[in-house]
């Protein structure tokens, strides 16, 4: 054996170490049916039989090398009871799958209750016709989708040639998926974390410390030389890194922007990252060849070798270099809630690994009982207190966008990245932060973590000066402190209803429901009525949520009919609505009618409301429905209103649409939103 085949086969086992002890920080966090996922998943992408998840009729594109070698098969296969005579009609003749990894907090101090698996699914170079990738994202598609709902675990594949990753090329912005915002500093990421879940190792890993790209090139090209059967069958070419492209920060900044909606303290966090990088001089070692160069002396349980560990103490080395005493406290402040599981924040179990770098933490920082205290109880903490929390750290992450911003003012380009992945996050920040009136506003992050686990309660209460005041309340409701459990509250039980959908809080097979409303004129059997009618008309995903570069347009209304008076009134004095666009946001408002006395006249304002939306979408395509919760008013006059409608929409068809919502400002230079 050469040289250059000793370190490899010796750097091999190295990473193999680590890569278990990996492995069982994850499993740690996991519970016993999350467990079982885990070790179901690769399974399931290695063999395509009806009787498992991810089945696709005559696949052949499906298989993953070296697979059968691993404890995931044999485990599998153990579980269920199954022989290799059993299973092996149902195995690719061609493995089109040469690894999967996963990457991300998954397995390091900072995997919390909620956190995703994402798989980076490495695909073989001789798969590339059409029908065989449809093939395989079908059934990615479907295993992603049992997992949600057989687990309720959110998985999440990104399946790639290794040329892709080589040249840093990822796919388009959706979702989960960054496209162009970040290239380098994905890789980073990637190298920094990942686990070898099955099949080959990333070459990167086995090359001590940091070297140059000439230096991985040769390296590569020897060891193939050498043995290029040991080289092919156990390890990939995935790229060499060696520095970032500061030129990708101020989008990657704009990427944790968009993130932070599902995770806000995770995006400050791996943002403040971002503007170390952005700070960082040539010679400065990267975070992933620290982690690494430690491959070899690792100890288990060493909490200081986390990859994790690393970003944060860059993180607070840039705080106390640059003195950035006004950022310092929040981005201290989302490191401890990140390694707690916020949003579900918990103490970690005493004597762990993560346990042991809070207490370092906490002692460093000077933090007193009460405010470790303080963070603790985030789960107590009011609606409107987490809400105000998380816009602070919204508005952190916005000053740190700036920073970076005027460290990239002398480059050649303010962005690396692609004007239409630009474009589009600026869209999809804009759907999330963006306040105009009469906008339905996000709940926190904790809330929308809890779908399903919260009971709710919509209760009206009556005051004498507003009249009727809906509330609706979490699983708090039975407390004595009625204040600190409200979620939402106004005086529109339309709004309220349109809040708990657009905040997808409502989960029709898991949630517990409840309606109050002895001190109001709407009977709880009609509020309830209400509620339902609602979910079923705006519970879909608009056809163009997943946002492209086009503008939203308006595609559903809805409108509810109401009376001061009584129940089982035969007329109306006011209307409330809701319009939602293909972005998914929702506005509402009201329009009181109480000064007309005329049905006609009324008809002519609700027809002329519906109006108002319907001539801005293309070819009048607006879906609407009112409804009248309650009353018994004429019933001809909804036929009035479509009549009303219809003339309109004749006197006008042959008019040029005029879609009348602003764009954002263009200039790349300027922060172009105000969320404060």
């Amino acid at each position: 054996m050469g040289q250059i085949l000793e370190d490899i086969s010796k750097n091999r086992e190295f990473f193999v170490s680590y890569n278990i002890n990996r492995m069982r920080e994850l499993i740690r966090y996991l519970s016993t049916k999350k467990f079982n996922l885990f070790h179901t998943v690769p399974f399931l992408l290695h063999v395509n039989s009806p009787e498992f998840a991810g089945f696709v009729h005559d696949a052949k594109t499906f298989g993953i090398s070296n697979f059968e070698e691993t404890n995931f098969w044999k485990i599998t296969i153990k579980s269920n009871n199954l022989t290799g005579e059993k299973i092996r009609p149902y195995l690719a003749e061609k493995n089109a799958i040469r690894a999967i990894y996963l990457m991300g907090s998954t397995g390091t101090l900072a995997q919390g209750h909620v956190s995703d698996f994402d798989y980076w699914v490495l695909i073989d170079e001789s798969i590339n016709e059409p029908e065989a990738l449809k093939e395989l994202s079908m059934k990615l598609h479907l295993i992603e989708k049992w997992c949600k709902d057989k687990f309720n675990q959110e998985i999440h594949f990104f399946a790639m040639y290794p040329e892709q990753i080589r040249q840093n090329n990822y796919s388009q912005v959706s979702d989960e998926s960054c496209g162009t915002a970040q290239k380098t500093i994905l890789k980073e990421e990637f190298y920094r974390t990942f686990i070898v879940i099955a099949g080959q190792i990333p070459f990167w890993s086995v090359l001590k410390g940091e070297v140059s790209d000439a230096a991985y090139d040769a390296f590569f090209k020897k060891g193939l030389e050498e043995n290029f059967d040991y080289i092919n069958r156990n390890f990939v070419d995935l790229g060499n890194l060696t520095n970032i492209n500061k030129e990708e920060c101020p989008g990657a900044i704009l990427w944790q922007i968009n993130k932070s909606l599902s995770n806000p303290a995770k995006s400050l966090v791996k943002s403040a990252l971002i503007t170390y990088y952005s700070f960082i001089t040539e010679n400065k070692e990267l975070p992933c060849n620290i982690v690494k160069r430690k491959y070899s002396d690792r100890f288990l349980d060493d909490h200081l070798a986390d990859p994790y560990t690393i970003i944060f103490e860059k993180i607070l080395e840039l705080l106390k270099k640059n003195r950035m005493t006004e950022l310092s406290d929040i981005i201290k402040e989302c490191i401890f809630l990140q390694l707690c599981g916020f949003p579900i924040v918990s103490e970690p179990d005493a004597e762990t690994p993560k346990h042991k770098l809070l207490l370092s933490y906490v002692r460093r920082w000077k933090w007193s009982t009460a405010k470790i205290r303080h963070f603790m109880l985030y789960a107590a903490w009011a609606e409107t207190k987490k809400r105000k929390y998380e816009q602070k750290i919204v508005n952190s992450l916005l000053d740190l966008y700036e920073l970076v911003i005027n460290a990239n003012k002398k480059s050649s380009k303010l962005y690396d990245i692609n004007m239409s992945d630009l474009k589009i996050l600026k869209n999809r920040i804009a759907r999330y932060y963006q306040k105009k009136p009469g906008k339905i506003p996000n709940c926190s992050t904790y809330l929308r973590a809890q779908t399903g686990k919260e009971s709710l309660l919509i209760s009206c209460e009556a005051d004498q000066y507003m009249g009727d005041i809906w509330a609706v309340y979490g699983s708090y409701h039975t407390s004595k402190d009625k204040e600190q459990a409200i979620l939402f509250n106004g005086p529109e039980l339309l709004k309220i209803i349109g809040w708990i959908i657009k905040n997808n809080i409502y989960s029709r097979r898991k949630t517990s429901l409840f309606f109050s409303s002895a001190e109001s004129k709407m009977l709880s059997r009609s509020a309830k009525g209400l509620f339902f009618e609602v979910v079923d008309f705006l519970s879909d995903t608009p056809h163009d949520y997943s946002l492209t570069e086009s503008m939203p347009v308006w595609d559903k209304i809805i409108l509810t009919l109401t009376s001061q008076a009584s129940e089982d009134s035969n007329t109306f004095d006011h209307y409330d609505f809701i319009v939602r666009n293909t972005w998914g946001e929702m506005y509402f408002d009201s329009v009181d009618l109480s000064h007309i006395t005329d049905e006609q006249i009324k008809s002519q304002k609700i027809a002329e409301t519906i109006w108002t939306y319907m001539k801005q979408t293309p070819e009048f395509n607006l879906d609407f429905i009112f409804t009248h919760p309650g009353l018994n008013y004429d019933r001809d006059l909804r036929n009035m209103i479509l009549k009303d409608i219809i003339l309109l929409r004749d006197q006008h068809k042959h008019e040029e649409v005029d879609i009348d919502i602003d764009e954002d400002d263009d200039d790349e230079n300027s922060l172009f939103l105000d969320l404060v």
